[in-house]
């Protein structure tokens, strides 16, 4: 089983949300969605990560 098969059944943009989070939380130090979302994401990502967090 592939660990990101469980995000089969979002939208493409949700998958995409879903998996940077998912990254994020191993990459970053500050599992917060502001410390993830420097880490991984581009300025403009923080406001996405956090709305499909909220979904």
């Amino acid at each position: 089983m592939q660990v990101f098969d469980e995000f089969e059944s979002l939208s493409p943009a949700q998958r995409h949300y879903a998996k940077t989070y998912a990254t994020g939380l191993v990459a970053a130090s500050n599992k917060t969605v502001a410390g993830i979302a420097r880490k991984v994401l581009p300025v403009q990502g923080k406001r996405a990560l956090n709305k499909i967090l909220t979904e």
